[in-house]
């Protein structure tokens, strides 16, 4: 039997970063319409405020906002939820065990709910849709950190200390490998990376 040792990758179905950003955000668009759904029926079944309860999820029979808000907003205030929104409203100390939840999201949900005369659970919901896409924009760098130091020979998180001169010594020692050869070894790496996953 025998090894291969030459792998030829087929770049007819590589993506380009905009193909990736369109299906990341058609996915996330379809996970959030699957969601709100999801949530809206829950909520009908098991209605927890009054307003749940007298407006109907389908078919629409209330005012435009009044409907949506019971749709896509009532169905979110829930558990930790109501902590953050009382916090945001009222500060800390208005109910008793307030103080377990951080003060950033309530601080932003209070300024934002403010702004927008009053509807803090509106902005607690905008706040939590921004900070998704950062989260996932940071665990994306974070991945790509480690693909990099994987390809500099780091195999554990801990190993070594990489100072930013050493990143831009070891692009300038590949550029003019490049330019002497004609070989990528970036692109070389970062193929061998990715297909070892």
């Amino acid at each position: 039997m025998g090894v291969i040792t030459d792998v030829r990758i087929d770049r007819s179905t590589v993506q380009t970063p905009a193909m990736a950003w369109r299906w990341a955000l058609r996915l996330y668009a379809g996970y959030c319409a699957l969601f709100v759904i999801w949530n809206a029926w829950v909520s009908s079944v098991y209605p927890k405020w009054l307003e749940e309860a007298s407006v109907a999820v389908w078919p629409p029979s209330a005012p435009l906002w009044t409907w949506l808000e019971r749709v896509l907003l009532l169905p979110l205030l829930r558990y930790d939820v109501i902590w953050y929104i009382g916090i945001a409203q009222h500060g800390y100390g208005h109910r008793p065990g307030d103080t377990a939840f951080h003060p950033l999201y309530p601080l932003l949900t209070g300024l934002l709910g403010r702004m927008f005369g009053g509807e803090y659970l509106l902005a607690a919901w905008l706040i939590a849709q921004v900070c998704y896409v950062t989260d996932d924009e940071m665990y994306n760098e974070c991945y790509y950190n480690v693909q990099v130091r994987y390809a500099l020979g780091s195999r554990h998180l801990g190993e070594g200390y990489f100072d930013l001169r050493t990143l831009y010594y070891f692009r300038e020692r590949l550029a003019r490998h490049m330019q002497a050869t004609g070989e990528n070894l970036r692109q070389q790496a970062f193929e061998q990376v990715t297909d070892e996953q």
